[in-house]
């Protein structure tokens, strides 16, 4: 498989798909997906399979969810999807759960700025190592 140049955690329909990969946390229908872009997988399969490593992860994460999925979803990052110099951005539709979030990472030992781009809060940075 080829090297991949970021894997996107739960995607939206706007998203781009070239060289990524992607981790699916519900079932879809992958009709369209272009197989030269990247692999799709399932969440149970991103955890249990190894998955080729990229230098950035974008994950999309879903509203009203909190510091147990942010658990997981570091957890999946930081030991099957990313090299060690990765980049992980955390992106959030609903500015009090960020903030929350934003905190919780930072005391399970993450470096995260925290910016604005349009509607989304970015949680920007990288697990200490």
């Amino acid at each position: 498989m080829r090297n991949l140049t970021r894997w996107l955690i739960n995607p939206t329909d706007a998203t781009p798909r070239n060289c990524l990969g992607s981790v699916l946390l519900v079932c879809t229908d992958e009709q369209g997906h272009d197989p030269a872009s990247g692999p799709v997988v399932g969440f149970h399969t991103a955890i249990w399979e190894p998955q080729p490593r990229a230098p950035m992860v974008d994950i999309v994460f879903p509203e009203y969810r909190g510091n147990r999925l942010a658990d997981v979803l570091a957890w999946l990052v930081t030991h099957h999807l990313t090299t060690d110099d990765a980049k992980v951005i955390w992106r959030f539709r609903k500015n009090q759960v960020s903030k929350s979030i934003h905190r919780h990472l930072l005391q399970s030992g993450w470096q995260l700025d925290r910016r604005r781009e349009g509607r989304d809060v970015l949680l920007v940075g990288s697990p200490l190592n």
